[in-house]
C-alpha cells in the first residue's frame, strides 16, 4: 500500500520483509514440529531468509534497498522473480495453498478414524499429489527467488573497502 501511495521507506521496506519471514519461518517450523514435513524444509527456507536479508544489509549499508527507486536489483531477471506483480501473486498462492494444505493434512490426520469431508478429501490420490506439488513449488520459488538476490548483492560484498571509498558498480 505504501508504494501505492508513493510513501514507501527504507524502515517500511526492511520490516515488511522481516514481517513476512517471522510469519513463514513459524508456519514452517509448527508444520515441521506437527510431522506434516521433514525438518529440511524450516531449515532450506531459513538459511535462504538469513543468506537473503545478510546480503541485503551489506546494500543497505551501500545505500540501497531491496526495492524501489534506490533498489539493489541489478537484472532484469531479479526484478523480475522477486519484484513483478506475477512472481509476487503465484509465490504468495503457492505459501497460501501449501500452509492450507499441510493444515489440513495435519488436521485430517488427528480426525481418529471419523470420516468427515475433510479425511474423505486427504484420502484422495490426486489431492494428495497436487497439495505435495504446491508444498515443494513453494520450496523451489523460495530458492529460485533467493538465488538472483545473492547474485546481484556479489558487489557489494567485494566493495567493502577499507579505506572508505563508495564501491563502484
Amino acid at each position: 500500500m505504501a508504494r501505492r501511495r508513493g510513501s514507501a521507506t527504507v524502515f517500511g521496506a526492511v520490516f515488511d520483509i522481516a514481517g513476512d519471514r517471522v510469519v513463514e519461518n513459524a508456519l514452517w517450523i509448527v508444520f515441521a514440529d506437527l510431522g506434516a514435513i521433514g525438518v529440511w524444509a524450516p531449515l532450506l527456507v531459513m538459511t535462504r531468509g538469513f543468506l537473503v536479508d545478510s546480503v541485503r544489509s551489506v546494500a543497505l549499508g551501500a545505500g540501497r534497498t531491496p526495492f524501489g527507486e534506490k533498489t539493489m536489483q541489478r537484472s532484469a531477471v531479479t526484478r523480475f522473480l522477486t519484484a513483478s506483480r506475477f512472481m509476487r501473486a503465484l509465490y504468495g498462492v503457492a505459501k497460501l495453498v501449501a500452509f492450507a494444505f499441510l493444515g489440513g493434512l495435519v488436521t485430517a490426520g488427528m480426525a481418529g478414524g471419523r470420516r468427515d469431508p475433510l479425511t474423505w478429501l486427504y484420502d484422495q490420490g490426486v489431492f494428495l499429489v497436487a497439495g505435495w506439488l504446491m508444498v515443494y513449488l513453494t520450496l523451489a520459488l523460495t530458492v529460485i527467488r533467493g538465488l538472483p538476490v545473492l547474485i546481484d548483492a556479489m558487489p557489494y560484498l567485494r566493495a567493502e573497502r577499507v579505506d572508505g571509498r563508495e564501491p563502484s558498480i
